[in-house]
C-alpha cells in the first residue's frame, strides 16, 4: 500500500510523478506571493525585497525560523507534507514517502525523501544515534552477531547489508535525484508494486529494507536522519552548476544560494535570470557577492551557507534567513535584484550641501528598544552532529557602559550557518551595526541621485553638522518632486551611518577583544554643541513628588528629565520639556533615594552634558 498524495502517484507509476505533485503543491504555496511582489516592483524606486532589509535599525525578523526546524534532523509522517530544501552541507531528515511489509511481515520496506531536487551526495546516514558513513567499511553499529561478527558492511552502489546468513537486517540504498536517475533496483526486485518506470527523478532519497529484529529493533524502527551535501548551484563566476569549481565549494556560497532560490522554478520564486544582476564587479551584482563570500576569514570563506527548510516556510522567512547567513540585503532597483552581503566598500561618491535640496532631518540615538550591548544566537551546529546549539554570548562592557550599565539582549537564530566560527562573526556584525545609531533623510538633485542605489556607500559632508567625509550606507532610494523650479525631479535618500570596522577582517579575526577596543560610531555625537542645564535643584515638596529646577543660557528644543532609584540600574525618561522651560514636577513618585539627571537636546537630537543630583522622596 502507498500513503498520501506522492504514494497514490506511485501506484500509478508515472515517469516523474513526484515532479508533477511537488511543482503544483510550490506553486500553490508561492504564487500569492509572488503576485504582490510583482505589484511591489512596479512602484519604481528601490524595493526591499526583504523584510530584514527594511529601513528601521531592528536585527532581521527571523521569527518564521521556527517552522524550519521542526522535525530537522528526524523523518516525520504526514499525509500531505511539505517539501524539503537543502543547501550546503547539513543534517536532516526527511519524508515517508512510501511504506509497505513484505514476507509475513518479516521485512519493512521504506522510502525517505530528503529533498525535492538533486543534491551533490550523501556522506552519512544516521539510524537514531549510529552514524554510519557513506562507502566506507561500517563498524559494529548495534550489536555484534552471537558469532562476533559486525551485522552491518557495505557493498559497492551504496548498498548496507549484515554478515548474518548472508540477509540484511538492514539494507539501504541512495540516490542523489539525478534528472537521468533510474529505478532503484534494489527496490524493483524486493517491492512487487516498485518497477522500472519508478525513477523519483528530481528527489534525494533512500530506500531501506528493515528485516525483524526484536534485538536491534526493540524500541522499533530508528530515527532515520542524512547527512550530505546539498544543491549543486549555478556559479556566476564560473558560468557553470556544481558543488565544487575552481576548487570552491561554490555549493555552500550564500550569494548563490539566494540566487538559486530565486530563480528556481520548482520551489523558489521562478524570477527570471535577465532579472538578476549578475555582474562580477560591481557591489550589488550576485557574481561580486559570490567572490565577496568567498573572501578569507579566520582560515574559512568569509560566508558560508548550510542549512534545510521547508517549501511550508513562507518566501519572507526563506529569504530572512538565506540573508542571514551573509548579512545580506537584497533589493530590486532598475529592472534587477540585486544583493549586497556584509562588505565594506569604500564609497567614490560624497555628497554636499550643494547636492541638497530643501531640509535635511538628522537623528542621533535610537529608542533603548531598538539598540543591544549583547547578543546570544543559536545554529545548528556541524561539530555536534547538527543539533541545536548557543553561541556563547557576543557581549561588549564598552557598549553596555554606554547604556546605562544595563545588559540589552538581542537572541538571533541563524539556521542557515553551521560552522561556530561564524555564527560569532555574524552575531559581531549584527552588534557593531546595532552601534551605528544617525540616520539622515534628504533630498538630493537628479543628476546625483541617479549616480547612486540602495546598498551603495557614501560619503556625507555636511560642515555645519561636523560631517567631514563621513560614511554612509544607503538605505532607502526613491524618486521625488520637490516644489523647486530648479529642480522639478530629484531623489531622496535615507542614509545609515556606518564604518570599516562593521566588516573589517581583523575585528571578525579576534572578536572578544576587538569589539572592545572599536568605536564603530566614532561620530555619533555631532560636533555641533548643545549648551547644557546647569545649576540643578532637586526637593520633594509633597509625598510622592520630585520637583526640578535648573537654569540654561540657552533654549533648546528641549529639556529632558530622567530619574531612578540609587539602587536601580537604568534610568526612566520621564518628561521632554519645551527648552523655554526651567522647572519641572515629577508626581507619584514611590518612596525612595533618587538619582535624578537633567540635559539639553537640539533639533538635530543633539544631546548636551547631562548635569544631575539626589533627592529622597517620602
Amino acid at each position: 500500500m502507498c500513503g498520501g498524495f506522492i504514494g497514490d502517484l506511485i501506484d500509478a507509476a508515472t515517469d516523474n510523478f513526484v515532479e508533477i505533485i511537488v511543482v503544483a503543491a510550490v506553486a500553490a504555496i508561492f504564487a500569492p506571493a509572488g503576485a504582490a511582489l510583482s505589484s511591489a516592483l512596479l512602484a519604481g524606486g528601490s524595493v526591499l525585497v526583504s523584510a530584514a532589509l527594511a529601513p528601521s535599525l531592528d536585527i532581521p525578523d527571523l521569527s518564521d525560523a521556527t517552522q524550519v526546524t521542526q522535525g530537522r534532523n528526524v523523518s516525520i509522517r504526514q499525509t500531505v507534507a511539505p517539501q524539503r530544501v537543502v543547501y550546503g552541507k547539513v543534517r536532516a531528515g526527511g519524508i515517508f514517502a512510501h511504506s509497505n511489509t513484505t514476507g509475513s511481515n518479516e521485512y519493512l520496506h521504506t522510502f525517505v525523501i530528503f529533498a525535492c531536487h538533486e543534491i551533490d551526495s550523501f556522506t552519512d546516514i544516521i539510524l537514531s544515534d549510529n552514524q554510519l558513513a557513506v562507502g566506507s567499511t561500517l563498524t559494529n553499529v548495534f550489536s555484534n552477531d552471537s558469532d562476533g561478527q559486525p551485522r552491518y558492511g557495505v557493498s559497492s552502489g551504496n548498498a548496507y547489508y549484515s554478515s548474518e546468513d548472508s540477509e540484511s537486517s538492514i539494507r539501504i540504498s541512495l540516490r542523489t535525484g539525478a534528472s537521468n536517475q533510474t529505478a532503484n533496483p534494489t527496490a524493483v526486485s524486493d517491492l512487487s508494486e516498485w518497477t522500472s518506470n519508478h525513477r523519483l527523478r528530481g528527489l534525494a532519497y533512500a530506500y531501506m529494507r528493515f528485516r525483524f529484529d526484536a534485538d536491534i529493533y526493540s524500541s522499533g524502527v530508528p530515527s532515520i536522519s542524512a547527512i550530505m551535501k546539498g544543491k549543486p548551484v549555478f556559479s556566476v563566476v564560473q558560468n557553470g552548476t556544481g558543488w565544487t569549481q575552481n576548487a570552491k565549494e561554490k555549493g555552500r556560497n550564500p550569494a548563490l544560494c539566494i540566487r538559486d532560490f530565486l530563480t528556481d522554478t520548482k520551489y523558489g520564486l521562478g524570477i527570471a535570470t535577465a532579472e538578476i544582476n549578475d555582474s562580477t564587479t560591481t557591489a550589488g551584482g550576485f557574481g561580486y557577492a559570490e567572490t565577496r563570500c568567498e573572501d578569507t576569514i579566520n582560515g574559512k570563506a568569509r560566508y558560508l551557507c548550510d542549512g534545510v527548510f521547508d517549501t511550508a516556510l513562507s518566501p519572507k522567512g526563506i529569504l530572512d534567513n538565506l540573508l542571514s547567513s551573509c548579512s545580506g540585503k537584497l533589493i530590486y532597483q532598475n529592472g534587477k535584484f540585486n544583493l549586497y552581503v556584509g562588505f565594506y566598500t569604500a564609497p567614490t561618491i560624497t555628497l554636499t550641501e550643494d547636492d541638497i535640496i530643501g531640509e535635511t532631518i538628522i537623528q542621533t540615538k535610537l529608542g533603548r528598544k531598538d539598540i543591544f550591548n549583547t547578543v546570544k544566537a543559536t545554529y545548528y551546529n556541524k561539530d555536534e552532529k547538527f543539533v541545536s546549539t548557543e553561541i556563547t554570548p557576543i557581549a561588549s562592557t564598552k557598549f553596555k557602559n554606554e547604556d546605562d550599565g544595563e545588559e540589552i539582549v538581542a537572541n538571533l537564530s541563524f539556521t542557515m550557518v553551521s560552522e561556530t566560527t561564524k555564527v560569532n562573526e555574524l552575531a559581531a556584525i549584527e552588534l557593531l551595526k546595532a552601534r551605528q545609531q544617525i540616520t539622515v533623510s534628504l533630498t538630493t538633485s537628479l543628476s546625483k541621485g541617479f549616480q547612486l542605489q540602495a546598498g551603495d556607500f557614501v560619503n556625507l559632508t555636511l560642515d555645519r553638522m561636523g560631517f567631514n567625509s563621513k560614511v554612509f550606507e544607503i538605505i532607502e532610494w526613491s524618486f521625488t518632486t520637490p516644489n523647486s523650479s530648479e529642480s522639478p525631479l530629484a531623489c531622496n535618500l535615507v542614509l545609515r551611518e556606518t564604518d570599516t570596522t562593521v566588516y573589517n577582517n581583523s575585528v571578525l579575526s579576534n572578536i572578544s577583544t576587538s569589539i572592545e577596543a572599536t568605536d564603530p560610531a566614532a561620530d555619533t555625537s555631532l560636533t555641533s554643541s548643545v549648551v547644557a542645564p546647569t545649576n540643578l535643584t532637586l526637593s520633594s515638596p509633597a509625598a510622592g513628588q520630585i520637583k526640578a529646577v535648573w537654569e540654561c543660557t540657552d533654549d533648546p528644543s528641549q529639556f529632558v528629565i530622567e530619574y531612578k532609584l540609587q539602587s536601580a540600574g537604568s534610568y526612566t525618561q520621564d518628561t521632554f520639556m519645551k527648552g523655554s522651560f526651567r522647572q519641572f514636577t515629577m508626581k507619584h513618585i514611590s518612596a525612595g533615594a533618587y538619582d535624578v539627571r537633567v540635559f539639553a537636546r537640539n533639533s538635530a537630537g543633539t544631546e548636551s552634558t547631562k548635569i544631575s543630583g539626589q533627592v529622597t522622596v517620602s
